[in-house]
């Protein structure tokens, strides 16, 4: 998965595209793990990462995509990717 990009949100290391450009365009891809889409849910703003993130967590963590959850997933070990 080395070519893939983290997802700010989540940290997830799965997503195809930066979540946004130099430009600061938004990629509009969704997180297969928190299902966060970036440039429709946020302006790329860290508070509402850590809004979303909280929220998502709160409720469970949730798969957006189940069927691409890795087998030996950790959500602790996944969080420490965000370095927060």
């Amino acid at each position: 998965m080395s070519d893939k990009y983290m997802c700010p949100v989540c940290g997830f290391k799965g997503l195809d595209e930066l979540p946004y450009n130099d430009d600061k365009e938004a990629s509009f891809e969704i997180c297969a793990c928190c299902g966060f889409e970036f440039g429709f849910d946020n302006d790329g703003a860290a508070d509402k990462y850590n809004n979303f993130r909280l929220n998502w967590i709160k409720n469970g963590a949730n798969w957006f995509l189940p069927d691409k959850k890795p087998k030996d997933w950790d959500l602790n070990k996944q969080l420490e990717n965000l370095k927060v």
